[in-house]
């Protein structure tokens, strides 16, 4: 379809699409009728695309293609460049099983200011861990001193992290501590922390990546789009300036 379509090359267009889809309803076959019919730069491959991550396609497309299965092709699609005919070959998925190590932490925050020096921070804490060991409740420690509004409610408790979650020095932190036990002070560019280690776990973190995947893909896909009608108003908005 050529950039400048009116409605009567549209409806042609369509009414050439519909009689194609017919066709392949009727059991012709679809490479064939790509050759004959398509005007696509894949026309003499059959239409073939060959295998194609979900945003390397417009979201048009992958909106469609994920309500189809293998062998399965789509009604006629309009888009900005004419009408589209899609068919499945195969599905595989992109994202391989994937395992990571995580651990259930809790922990004390406390922040240094005008008021509150290192040393003070880290002799508050020095003084929690003392108590904590000799017995008294980390989490009501942690709901009286923490500053760390996102956990200290919740008695210190930062639930199941994966690597790549905190800042290096918490993480090394972390690592090192034993299960169960309170570590010593350490500092990050927050402020001050002490932290215990409540658990060790094994997840599978496939769906996760999976779901990231998607909605990255739909951001490309969008993204896409605007790209392509930006590109296409600018050629339709441009002019030649002839001088002699």
């Amino acid at each position: 379809m050529p950039e400048s379509a009116n409605a009567e090359q549209f409806a042609a267009a369509e009414a050439k699409a519909q009689e194609v889809y017919q066709s392949l309803q009727s059991g012709a076959e679809f490479g064939e009728m790509a050759v004959r019919y398509s005007n696509s730069e894949t026309a003499l491959e059959g239409g073939q695309l060959g295998w194609r991550k979900g945003d390397q396609l417009p979201t048009l497309f992958s909106d469609v293609v994920g309500t189809l299965k293998p062998g399965e092709f789509s009604m006629p699609i309009r888009a900005i460049s004419g009408y589209h005919i899609v068919k499945i070959n195969d599905l595989r998925s992109a994202i391989q099983k994937s395992e990571i190590e995580q651990l259930h932490i809790r922990h004390i925050l406390i922040s240094t200011n005008e008021l509150i020096d290192d040393q003070t921070a880290k002799q508050r804490l020095d003084d929690a861990a003392e108590r904590i060991r000799n017995g008294e409740s980390f989490a009501e420690l942690a709901k009286l001193m923490s500053d760390d509004p996102g956990s200290a409610v919740d008695g210190g408790d930062m639930g199941w992290k994966g690597p790549g979650t905190f800042v290096p020095e918490f993480e090394e932190a972390a690592e090192k501590a034993e299960i169960g036990k309170v570590s010593d002070p350490f500092r990050t560019r927050f402020g001050w922390h002490i932290l215990e280690v409540q658990g060790k776990r094994t997840y599978d973190n496939t769906e996760d990546l999976k779901e990231s995947n998607c909605v990255q893909r739909v951001r490309n896909s969008k993204l896409a789009n605007e790209s392509e009608l930006w590109l296409r108003r600018i050629r339709d908005e441009a002019y030649v300036d002839t001088r002699i």
